[in-house]
This record gives C-alpha cells, structure tokens and sequence, in this order.
C-alpha cells in the first residue's frame, strides 16, 4: 500500500511540473529593416524597435492582397521584421495594431500576411506609416510616433506578445521625390484677425505645423455679411485669421476640417484669395450651436502650397469655449445668464382664533358635555 502510495504521489509531481511547459507561449523576434532601428527586448513579451532618426521617402499607394498588407498613399514607412515562434499556431495565430492616435486596426491572421506562404518561413514584415497627422499628433501629445503591434502566437485570444516601434517626430525628415516636405520653417506666417491679437497666442509660425491658441476672454460682436467691406458667406459671428506668404503661391489648394471631423473638399488658393491681394483672409462662423457643450472649438487649416500633392503646413486655431462671449444689438446672447428663481416662503398660519370661532369651539364643547352628563343620568336610572 505504501508503495502505490509513493508511486502515485511521484505521478502527482512530474504532472505539476510539466503543467508550465506545457502552457508556457513562446517568444518571436524583432529585426529593423529601415536602417536605424535599436532592438530591445530579444524574446520577451514586450520587444520595442526605437530609431533614433529616419529620412523617409512619402511612397505611392500599394494595394494588398495574398501576404501583403495595403499601404495608403502620403505616408513614410519605417519596417521590421518579426519571426514568429517554433510552435506559433500556423492557422490561429493573429495580430492587431494601434497607432499614436489610439486608432486600432482590424485583427488579422498570421498565415494571411507573412512573407511567403507556408508553415516552413516564419517571417512576417510590418510596415509602420508616418504622416502628418501623425506627426502632428505626436508633437500635440509631446510623445514619439508610435505604432504598437499585439500579436497571440497560440489563437486563445489572448495577447502574447508586443512589439512598439518608436521614432521621435523631431527626428523624422520626410521627402517627396527629393525634396524635403518635412520640417520646413519657411513656410507662410499666419495673422490672427478677430479677436485681439492680444488675446491670441501663435506657436510654430511658418512651420509645418502652426498653432493659433485663444488664450483670453473675448467677445465677438454679430456682424451682417457685408460689414465693413468684408465679405462673409452669412451674417454672424466670425473670427479672422490671414494666411500671407511671401511669395506668390499659384496652383495651391487648401482643406479645413472642425472638431477632428473629415476634410473639407479641395479648395483653390488663386479663387479664394483676398481681391487684388495674395493672400487669403479665412473667416470661422461661431455660434451657439457649434460651441455649446464642448471645453475647446478646435478648427484646422492645411495647405498643400506648392501644388505638389502633399499639404505641407496645417494651421490649428483652439478656442476655449470658456472664453467666448456672443452678443447682438449690445446684448449678450451666448452664454446665456442662468435665471435662478428665488424659494417660494410658504405663510405660516397664525395660530389664533377670532372671537366667532372661539364661541363655536367652547358652545361645541359644552353641548358635548351636556350630552354626556344626560347619557349618564338615563343609564343611572335604567340600573336602579
């Protein structure tokens, strides 16, 4: 008996430790493909892939298809390569990225995207994009350009592994057929209009990337269309800012965009340029309804000016809800003042009693005295 009990006691213990190994994922690699790119990590779950810089060229669209991952047009790419590991699950294993702007993608299988097809190669190549709308996300959020790769090896839905590609967006130069596009610092300066320039904050002027930031209070005044020989779509309350390069910029176009929201269509430089000016004074229309219920109205201008499909400058006014009073006719219409209506006071009721009721109460109490005095007489009478 002692020796079954010895014999299945061992057979406990080689179970448990072979319980870890058994579950236990292993780790891919990471190699850079673009040149620059410091590997740490080696096989841990957290592998990062940091450049210290990049010159990268703005490539074509390139469509997807079997072991290939589609690229949108405008971006540059910064590649590595990740081999999987021995005992990856050929037909589960899947992956999903997300971006510096926190946008995540679609999950994909592994099998669909690697390098060659089949179980034999193990090597799967990931391109990170870089634009500028990532740039300028990045440089918003003081942060690096990131793209962040969740890869489960074994298909139980379960991360296994991270891979994080990094690159300070002051590192990067992007160039488009050899010309650089980014960064530039001779780009046109921006005029703030309306309100007071005093009240109004200008950083990165003539860069690619300019913020116009409403730091102060202020009050817009409702103006008709065609006040003051300026010409607006509607009447309302505007606010003002000049766009003045040096040079003339004929064939540029421009897009603007409100809240994050999608592009604008394609706008003409030489169409909406001030009359007999080079350049061009862009109004925003403010209002109750745009405003009301958001920390910051967040408006965006960017500018493609050399006509070479790539908009090279965006121009992002932020105006602070919090700051902005609307009025008409010297009245203010925005914010409205809030009407507190005052607590209503209920009277008290005197607790006294005019001489009428004060005969009713003590007549009412002496006839129920009478009463009761007669009641008694007549049971008195009924015992004896």
């Amino acid at each position: 008996m002692k020796k079954k009990f010895l014999v299945g006691v061992a057979a406990f213990v080689a179970g448990v430790a072979m319980i870890p190994s058994a579950l236990a994922v292993n780790f891919g690699t990471a190699a850079s493909i673009t040149s620059g790119g410091n590997v740490t990590g080696g096989t841990t779950d957290t592998v990062k892939i940091v450049y210290e810089s990049a010159e990268l060229n703005i490539a074509p669209a390139q469509a997807g298809g079997q072991n290939l991952e589609a690229r949108p047009d405008g971006y540059g790419w910064l590649g590595i390569k990740i081999t999987a590991p021995t005992d990856v699950n050929y037909n589960k294993a899947n992956y999903y990225a997300v971006n510096v702007k926190g946008e995540k993608s679609e999950t994909k299988l592994y099998k669909d995207y690697k390098d060659v097809a089949g179980e034999e190669d193990k090597v799967i190549s990931l391109w990170s994009g870089i634009n500028f709308d990532t740039l300028n996300t990045a440089l918003t959020k003081g942060s690096d350009v990131t793209m962040s790769y969740y890869f489960d090896w074994d298909g139980n839905d379960t991360v296994d592994q991270t891979f994080i590609v990094s690159i300070d967006p002051k590192k990067v130069t992007l160039k488009k057929e050899s010309n650089n596009v980014y960064p530039l610092e001779s780009l046109p300066k921006v005029i703030p209009l309306l309100p007071n320039q005093d009240d109004v904050n200008v950083t990165g002027d003539g860069t690619n990337f300019v913020t116009i930031t409403y730091k102060n209070a202020f009050e817009l005044e409702w103006v008709k269309k065609d006040q003051d020989g300026i010409v607006r779509p509607v009447d309302g309350w505007w606010i003002g800012v000049r766009f003045d390069p040096e040079t003339e910029k004929t064939g540029a176009t421009f897009k603007t965009r409100a809240n994050g929201g999608e592009w604008s269509k394609e706008y003409q430089y030489d169409t909406e340029k001030d009359q007999g000016e080079d350049y061009i004074s862009g109004w925003i229309l403010l209002n109750e309804e745009k405003i009301a219920g958001l920390e910051n109205y967040v408006f965006e201008w960017t500018f493609d000016w050399d006509n070479d499909g790539i908009y090279e400058q965006t121009v992002t006014q932020i105006i602070p809800v919090k700051n902005v009073t609307l009025s008409k006719d010297g009245e203010t219409v925005y914010p409205k003042e809030e009407v507190k209506e005052e607590p209503k006071v209920e009277e008290e009721t005197p607790n006294t009693y005019d001489g009428i009721s004060l005969y009713l109460i003590l007549g009412g109490v002496s006839l129920i005295v009478l009463v009761g005095l007669v009641l008694a007489l007549k049971k008195k009478k009924s015992i004896n």
